[in-house]
């Protein structure tokens, strides 16, 4: 490798590696009916990965539990459409914590 191809390199990202699996959201193409795209979703989820094909891309297909028509979609997505699909740990919550919200309440306002 030349020195220029080693710092045009340099700051490009790696190419992200899924496995079969694996959670993802793909980016939404644009409507083709003209409709504003401000307010949608960028990404379609989730989706899950069937394997890895050559070339960074990855045959996908819907999850049984969230299926959006009468068929399951299956078709075939590039590694730059996709994204990770963002998974929750039972063990983190959104509650606050109660026991602020109860020391607040019992505060005398002055």
């Amino acid at each position: 490798m030349t020195e220029e191809s080693k710092r045009y390199n340099k700051k490009r990202a790696e190419v992200k590696d899924y496995q079969p699996g694996t959670l993802v959201m793909i980016k939404r193409k644009a409507p083709s009916t003209g409709e504003s795209r401000k307010l949608q979703e960028k990404y379609k989820e989730p989706y899950v990965i069937v394997e890895q094909l050559l070339q960074d891309r990855y045959p996908i297909k819907d999850m049984p539990e969230t299926q959006r028509n009468q068929k399951f979609y299956r078709g075939v997505a590039a590694v730059d459409a996709l994204k990770p699909f963002p998974m929750q740990n039972p063990d983190e919550s959104d509650e606050t914590n109660d026991d602020d919200y109860e020391d607040s309440e019992n505060e005398m306002p002055m």
